[in-house]
């Protein structure tokens, strides 16, 4: 484990945060208790990679699923695991869904909990630095001239030079060069790439 990674517990039961907690921290996990949703949003880190450890139900702030709910739009990079006394399958498969690594019954399992942790730091990890590629890239997409955004367009969409050159008024040696520098500038080889690169500019 990365002795800079969190693990966020959000449960308004203190005997729970108390108890996993204990658990974690034992096994070497950094751990942070949040009693309320609220607090989590307000005091947390979110950069910080990691997990969370989320109670389905608190029913003096906003509820687990709310906060999943909100952290899809601000960090969808930060796995959740939830936990839940009252946890049924279809509540169980909207979690999911919605983009949660587990959903563990109370009393939690812990090796399954363990097993989860391990498993969604893992992926936070991955999920960061795919973030951080798609940051770097489209920086490179800025380096391209407003005529090589209009020719990587027509690349994106599998058109071959000659047809970049009919459209955009060019010769076909036209076309290439721009082709090659713009290979050169985002750093591609194919077509297919460049289109999974400006599909983020449309």
């Amino acid at each position: 484990m990365n002795t800079v990674d969190v693990i966020r517990i959000v449960d308004d039961d203190l005997s729970i945060t108390d108890a996993l907690s204990f658990l974690l921290e034992g096994e070497g996990w950094n751990t942070i208790a949040y009693h309320d949703a609220d607090t989590f949003l307000t005091n947390d880190d979110l950069k910080v990679p990691g997990c969370l450890i989320l109670d389905v139900r608190m029913p003096n702030s906003m509820s687990g699923l709310e906060l999943q709910e909100q952290l899809m739009s601000i960090a969808g990079y930060l796995p959740i695991i939830f936990i839940s006394a009252h946890g049924d399958i279809e509540m169980a498969v909207h979690t999911i869904k919605n983009g949660a690594c587990n959903f563990l019954p109370k009393p939690v399992d812990q090796d399954k909990l363990l097993a989860s942790i391990e498993k969604a730091v893992q992926l936070c990890h991955r999920n960061l630095q795919a973030l951080q590629e798609a940051r770097a890239r489209n920086e490179n997409l800025k380096t391209l001239t407003p005529r090589e955004l209009e020719v990587a367009k027509l690349l994106a969409t599998g058109a071959p030079n000659k047809v970049v050159a009919d459209q955009l008024g060019m010769t076909t040696r036209t076309a290439q060069v721009h082709r090659a520098a713009i290979y050169l500038k985002l750093g591609v080889h194919s077509a297919v790439e460049i289109a999974e690169l400006v599909r983020t500019t449309d």
